[in-house]
Formats: C-alpha cells, structure tokens, sequence
C-alpha cells in the first residue's frame, strides 16, 4: 500500500499515486492490486521543475480511467491532466509510452469525464470538446465563452445520463485562516436539438433527488435515496485550496 502519498483518481475504485521520476502508478485499494505505467516523458520537458522541487506528486491534477484494469486487462485507458498548464495525455494498456495532445491553444483543462464511451474535456473558458485518443485532436463541440469569473469547471454524469457541467465560484475570505471560500456554484446540462448540428449548454436549477461528490478526485453523482446519508439536491466538494479539505455541503 501506498502511505504519506498523494493519492487521487478513482474511477472504478482505483487510485493513482505518483512516483519519482514522474511515473503513475494505479492502486486498487480493495484488492492490493498495483499497476505501474511507463514513466510521464513530458516532450517539452516541463515537469523537471517539478521533479527538483520534489512536487512531483502534485505534477498530475486528475486522472481518469476508460474500464477496470481487472476485467478489461488488455483495454483500458488512461487519460490524465498535468503540469501548471493543464494539458492532456494519454496512455493505453500495451503501449510503452504516453501520448500527448497538441491542441495548438493553451485550453487549460478543468476536468475529464468519459462519456458515452468517448472522453471528452472542459477548459477554463466553458469550452467542452471531445477528445480522439487515437489522433491526439479535439473537437470543440460547445464553444467556449467569454473568461468566465468560476475557479472551477466540473464534468459529472447525472443518474439520468445526462452530462453535466459545474461551475464552482469562490470569493476572498477576510475572516478565517482560510484565502478564499466557495461562494456559489451554477450548474448547466449539455442538451442535444435536432435543429442544432452541436449541443448547447442550458442552466438547471435542481439535481432533484440527487447528490454530486466534486473535487479533484473523479466526480459522481449518487441517488439520495439509496444513500440516506447524503441531502437531496445538494453538492459536496472538497477544498482544491487546502492539501486535505474537509467534505462539506453546498448549493442546495
């Protein structure tokens, strides 16, 4: 087991930790399963930084799986979000080596879900694009906006299967030992018309019977009554300020 590690991830109950020199590696809590992924070769050779200032640990943001390793051995994927410029790369069971994205633009990636079979991603501007793995391109399928004022965008799949974007604001905290608090969040649903060739992003005000689990971790949703213990039409997030935040409700 890894201990005093960083460990973040887990879709389909695995967790990733990192280890020097920048390699991944993929823990399955339950069953004491570890997978190590050839090691993050960066090709503009920006994590050195990280790895001198032994930040390594923090060099990934968020990482997301395709499959479970355990019954789709030769099939998974892995999709991760790295350094201070969030960019993407991607790995797939039986290569040796990563594959970066060349987008061309800085996008700045918030958050990576699969969807649908198909990974998709959300930049700081509110842009959500699908990503082929297989050519290393994207395609903006709902425009960014103008910079929007949210730290935060999320990508979580609703229990109905619909595909949801959260924005999360925060605001400067005079009164406590923390920066900056969490003020409010807005929560849009990508929406499919037949008069449009593109899906739109349109603004909900209820999750209803539902509760999103939000943070650098893989974001969820749950129905609230098979979980007594968690509010209807609420979100918990955790503090991306803090290097251990507290679970707390919101936004209900």
């Amino acid at each position: 087991m890894s201990y005093n590690r960083r460990c973040f991830g887990s879709s389909y109950g695995w967790l990733f930790t990192m280890e020097k020199p920048m390699v991944i590696v993929l823990l399955n809590p339950f069953s004491g399963r570890t997978i190590h992924l050839p090691e993050l070769k960066d090709p503009e050779n920006v994590y050195q930084f990280w790895v001198d200032k032994d930040d390594h640990e923090y060099f990934v943001s968020k990482g997301i799986l395709s499959s479970d390793p355990c019954w789709d051995v030769d099939n998974y994927e892995v999709i991760v979000i790295y350094s201070g410029h969030r960019k993407l790369a991607s790995f797939k069971s039986g290569d040796e080596t990563w594959r970066f994205f060349n987008l061309k633009k800085g996008y700045f990636f918030s958050d990576i879900i699969y969807y649908d079979g198909q990974p998709h991603a959300i930049n700081d501007f509110g842009g959500l694009m699908h990503i082929d793995t297989v050519s290393g391109a994207g395609k903006m399928i709902i425009k960014p906006t103008q910079r929007m004022e949210c730290q935060m965008t999320y990508l979580v799949k609703s229990y109905e299967g619909d595909l949801l974007m959260v924005q999360k604001f925060m605001e400067e905290n005079e009164h406590e030992d923390l920066h900056y608090k969490v003020s409010d969040f807005k929560l849009f649903k990508m929406v499919h018309s037949t008069k449009m060739r593109t899906p739109s992003r349109v603004e909900i005000n209820s999750i209803g019977d539902q509760a999103l689990f939000l943070g650098n971790n893989y974001s969820l949703t749950v129905s609230t009554s098979d979980f007594s213990g968690c509010s209807s039409n609420c979100i918990y997030y955790t503090d991306h300020y803090l290097e251990s935040g507290s679970l707390c409700p919101s936004w209900s």
